[in-house]
């Protein structure tokens, strides 16, 4: 999933991580760095790359907040906010390619599907399997645990996309993942080694995490 909307970024400039740190300044504007690591699932140190690469680009700014001078809160600039529309109407692009192919009378088959949690390297090639990055801490901030947080937006990246499969069920014959749980998932290596993603329905002891409810839920009447 990330390699295409890397792809779909491209015209932009844009990847899908450097997208995900901006809908988070999308939905609430002028947050600390510390808040905005959080709402966005990342480290500390990963949230200071990902703004500092932001501001490189003029999409961020740096103020000082409005009822505390010794903090700085982080804002979107208005080349960003131009941005905004064009970006956030890309949710649409797999609607319209399940249409497309199904008015072609090909047969759509949804496969490989996992979604990582993980920050993604900012030069890495899609998922061109021979690229590797070296490990670095701030590349692997759930080592140790996998909160709430991040359980519910996963379960919510889930649920917008089966939301999508069971509108147009008539057009798509099957969906496959890729994998069973979390702990054989080829992402824990790719694109580097010996990260600890969490992209699947199930964890490692093959219970349900809170995205395999969401995905049932989205096929209830």
């Amino acid at each position: 999933m990330v390699a295409h909307y890397n792809r779909a970024l491209g015209p932009f400039g844009l990847t899908a991580q450097q997208v995900m740190a901006l809908a988070v300044l999308w939905k609430e504007d002028g947050l600390s760095l510390g808040i905005f690591a959080k709402r966005a699932g990342i480290g500390k140190a990963a949230a200071v790359t990902m703004i500092k690469r932001l501001e490189d680009m003029e999409l961020v700014k740096k103020k000082i907040h409005p009822k505390d001078a010794r903090l700085n809160v982080l804002t979107l600039t208005e080349k960003a906010h131009k941005l905004a529309p064009n970006i956030l109407s890309m949710g649409t692009e797999l609607e319209k390619s399940i249409v497309s192919y199904s008015e072609l009378g090909v047969k759509v088959m949804i496969t490989e599907l996992d979604i990582s949690v993980l920050p993604w390297p900012e030069l890495a090639p899609g998922a061109e399997v021979k690229g590797r990055f070296k490990y670095r801490p701030e590349l692997d901030p759930y080592k140790e645990n996998f909160p709430d947080s991040a359980q519910e937006e996963l379960a919510e990246r889930y649920a917008d996309i089966f939301r999508v499969f069971v509108k147009h069920a008539d057009k798509i014959s099957r969906v496959t993942f890729w994998g069973i749980n979390d702990g054989t998932s080829w992402k824990n290596n790719f694109p580097v080694r010996g990260r600890t993603d969490f992209p699947l329905l199930f964890d490692r002891d093959y219970l349900c995490k809170p995205a395999f409810h969401a995905v049932i839920a989205t096929a209830k009447p």
